[in-house]
């Protein structure tokens, strides 16, 4: 979506809520668009609306947790996921983030188990899980064997991140013996 499309969007969803104030998709889709364009104090601001609206939406948590972590706020990454937690004991998503936010601050097996958990329960981005998988074997664990079958499970999972593909190739390049040759 174009720049000017994106403004013409969060004009559109502010006037939404001023007609529907209780009507949480609304809050949601412009936070992801304000999340998007880096407006991180006004999507923090929908996110919040949103909890306080319904705090069952598993969106507004990682909603919240993707602006923390772009802006390497670890500590309030790491708030918003145990009370996320608190309503979602058992999602991938949740169980995901935990996982990223763990490889951020180098505690490698701690990031390992949360992937493995967020496999566990269903998280539907498995190119994700499988890259930040292959990186905390790499960067963290020292496990070239593992990170390597990580990186293969990513480019075979159908990944859609055009900066994640090029990361992983280069990687993999490293390897002596990976069946990609870039």
């Amino acid at each position: 979506m174009a720049a000017n499309k994106k403004q013409e969007a969060i004009i559109l969803y502010q006037k939404a809520i001023k007609e529907n104030p209780d009507e949480p998709v609304l809050y949601i889709n412009q936070a992801a668009i304000l999340r998007n364009t880096k407006k991180y104090p006004i999507a923090i601001r929908n996110y919040n609306i949103l909890l306080k609206l319904n705090p069952k939406i598993i969106w507004a948590y990682t909603g919240l947790v993707q602006v923390f972590l772009a802006q390497k706020k670890y500590t309030q990454t790491q708030n918003v996921l145990i009370q996320g937690k608190q309503y979602f004991p058992s999602h991938g998503a949740i169980d995901f983030y935990q996982g990223r936010l763990d490889y951020e601050l180098k505690r490698g097996n701690q990031a390992l188990e949360n992937l493995n958990l967020a496999l566990d329960n269903k998280y539907p981005h498995l190119y994700k899980v499988y890259y930040y998988r292959g990186m905390t074997f790499q960067d963290l664990l020292a496990n070239k064997e593992r990170a390597k079958l990580d990186f293969e499970s990513f480019l075979l999972s159908d990944p859609k991140n055009a900066t994640m593909i090029k990361d992983v190739k280069n990687r993999l390049s490293l390897f002596d013996d990976s069946l990609y040759d870039f």
